[in-house]
């Protein structure tokens, strides 16, 4: 295997991933000493950021593990957990009685098919997978195509949580006054955010589908990504959920009035 070989993107997606395992690893350490099951949510949000710039990084430093030896195996795509993540982790700062349920993984729809379908392929055999991944998923653009719908998605969800947002500032100031608030302003700039960088994404890959694959106009969107990992893990670490009780019928204020679980 031919040795590593580092330079300034290598560098910028090996800062990502320190930067990820070290909240994430702080995060579980607090949501386990202190019960706090938002952490497990925002851990698990920083790691998933952190681990999509792991195949970048493997390829900037000359290793071709992931392409070589497991080919077409779903090694890449996290992107699109990011988005179900995060609104379970709106859920559970708006709540600290809410806790992640198996239903909830039907929020990951996209990533669960975007993972099955290159999982069947890859078990075919690497001959198989290597035929398949030039033959047909690129010849016919499938993975960008998933791209594509994660964008669309964003957009839409984006939109709702506008919504979420407007109806939390009224519930807090008309009917609780008196219970604390929770600032949201750090999640929506960083939804914004991360739009606009998925929307770049999407940029490169068109520029990709048409004049080629240009790796090294990527390192803009490589640094993009290590500033949101700071920006979600250190915002997050600091700012800590609502504590609310239940009411008698058993029904938090979120289900009520946020309709978070539409």
């Amino acid at each position: 295997m031919a040795e590593p070989i580092f330079n300034f993107y290598a560098i910028i997606l090996l800062l990502t991933l320190i930067q990820s395992v070290l909240f994430t690893f702080i995060l579980a350490i607090r949501a386990v000493t202190q019960n706090n099951h938002s952490d497990v949510i925002l851990a698990c949000l920083t790691f998933i950021m952190g681990f999509s710039a792991v195949p970048h990084l493997l390829g900037w430093l000359g290793i071709g593990l992931l392409w070589n030896q497991l080919t077409f195996y779903p090694w890449n795509g996290m992107e699109l957990a990011v988005l179900p993540t995060v609104f379970l982790f709106l859920q559970s700062r708006l709540n600290s009685q809410w806790r992640m349920r198996f239903q909830d993984l039907k929020h990951y729809w996209l990533y669960l098919i975007y993972f099955v379908y290159h999982l069947v392929v890859a078990v075919q055999g690497k001959e198989f997978a290597k035929w398949w991944w030039f033959e047909v998923n690129n010849r016919y653009n499938i993975d960008a195509l998933f791209s594509f719908c994660n964008v669309l998605l964003f957009a839409f969800q984006l939109r709702r949580f506008f919504k979420i947002n407007s109806a939390y500032q009224l519930w807090s100031a008309n009917r609780y006054s008196n219970l604390p608030s929770l600032n949201l302003s750090w999640i929506r700039n960083f939804l914004i955010a991360y739009f606009i960088f998925i929307l770049v994404d999407i940029g490169l890959t068109i520029m990709k589908l048409t004049i080629g694959a240009q790796y090294d106009k990527m390192w803009g969107a490589y640094l993009a990504n290590l500033g949101l990992v700071y920006y979600i893990s250190i915002y997050g670490f600091y700012n800590c959920p609502i504590q609310m009780e239940r009411k008698s019928a058993g029904r938090s204020f979120w289900m009520v009035d946020f309709g978070l679980q539409r």
